[in-house]
């Protein structure tokens, strides 16, 4: 192997070592990471020297001189994470250790069109910019956007995505043209799953795990043996349309009987003001109120969701087996009720014996669980090639 490729990969595992761990001892280092101490030694000075790790003090004594232990300086940069949603747009910078420094959230007007709202994300991101420090803007790292739809991972195009109704859309150029930074995109579930990998349940020992978002639309993405699944076409995971019910009701990617359809938060409030003529409801929240108040129409249709859910998932544990299945989004909110719906269905559905070992939770990361991942997929590729700034700029052919 390249000598520079190896280096960059040694890097890479003493970065990651060094976050996971909270603090450790070089010795440590090279023990656990098969590397030698001179190696560790020289990795470490150059990650000091570039402020991504620092000393933390002396650890315990084993016997001999107490060894000097290092820790990840995950408050001496920052990264901004964008998450397009379709009722708001979240604006979020945050150390490399998820803390949230400033935020804006506006809402996305998602029928005004591709130029009003990318003026509106420019707008967004350069206000959480501004309350920023001039110290604080310089060590920003990059500018992260979760996006719905298919995103092609080769050019960060937006396919399609049919809650904006965009199809071979150029989100990145005026984004790229309005700011310094370096800018990622990807899909908006791919991007939480990303955050979860580095800040939520599948931060230890979880190495394959579905990551479900539950909001407006569906999705879900794949993480197998540690690594995110995309697909031969980066298409993986739209678990949102998937065909549940034959010849079902017409889904926003024009075809019949997907789960969106049926159980998404929009589907919810659909069929309450449809089929159920509850001309009160504005949101499907309040289809959950109605349900908390005893009302039986509310009752059906979110018994009904949850069921189309559970059925959802039963299908992915029987064909993949996951260590855990990660709900996200407005839904996964819902209350425990509504969760424990879920969670029986699947259980009822899923092939005996199959996914014994699948557990289903919700995660902690909460409403700005997108923001987080969005921002995170800048700080998954400062690891991977080794805390180099540099490798941030080359993605799409720049």
């Amino acid at each position: 192997m390249d000598r520079s490729i190896m280096h960059a990969l040694n890097k890479r595992n003493v970065i990651s070592i060094i976050r996971e761990s909270g603090q450790i001892n070089k010795a440590e280092i090279a023990r656990t990471i098969g590397l030698s101490i001179p190696t560790v030694m020289k990795i470490t000075d150059e990650l000091i020297d570039r402020e991504i790790v620092r000393d933390s003090g002396k650890g315990l004594s084993s016997g001999g001189k107490p060894p000097q232990m290092l820790e990840f300086a995950a408050d001496n940069y920052f990264i901004i994470g964008v998450d397009i949603g379709t009722t708001n747009i979240n604006c979020i910078m945050m150390d490399l250790a998820a803390r949230i420094i400033y935020q804006q959230v506006v809402p996305t007007g998602v029928t005004d069109g591709f130029t009003v709202i990318i003026n509106r994300i420019i707008k967004v991101i350069d206000r959480v910019i501004a309350s920023a420090t001039a110290e604080q803007q310089q060590r920003i790292l990059g500018i992260g956007l979760g996006m719905p739809g298919l995103i092609d991972p080769a050019t960060g195009k937006v396919l399609f995505s049919p809650d904006f109704k965009w199809e071979m859309i150029d989100l990145l150029p005026p984004v790229q043209a309005a700011f310094r930074y370096p800018v990622l995109i990807d899909n908006v579930t791919r991007v939480m799953a990303i955050g979860q990998r580095y800040f939520g349940f599948s931060q230890h020992d979880v190495d394959s795990f579905i990551c479900v978002n539950l909001g407006h639309g569906i999705g879900s993405a794949l993480f197998l043996d540690g690594r995110l699944y995309s697909g031969s076409s980066g298409s993986s995971g739209e678990l949102g349309h998937m065909t549940i019910v034959q010849d079902g009701p017409l889904c926003v990617c024009g075809k019949h009987g997907c789960l969106e359809a049926l159980a998404s938060g929009n589907a919810i409030l659909n069929q309450a003001k449809q089929q159920f003529q509850m001309e009160h409801v504005t949101e499907a929240k309040d289809v959950f109120v109605a349900w908390e108040a005893g009302d039986e129409r509310a009752k059906t249709i979110i018994t009904t969701a949850a069921q189309h859910i559970g059925t959802a998932l039963a299908l992915m544990i029987n064909l993949l087996d996951p260590q855990i299945i990660i709900l996200e989004g407005g839904l996964s909110r819902a209350g425990e009720t509504f969760l424990q719906l879920i969670i029986k269905t699947a259980e009822q559905q899923q092939m005996k014996y199959a996914g014994r070992a699948t557990k289903i939770v919700v995660s902690t990361l909460a409403e700005n669980s997108a923001a987080i991942g969005a921002a995170t997929i800048i700080l998954d590729r400062f690891i991977q090639f080794g805390g180099d700034k540099d490798s941030l700029t080359d993605v799409y052919g720049e």
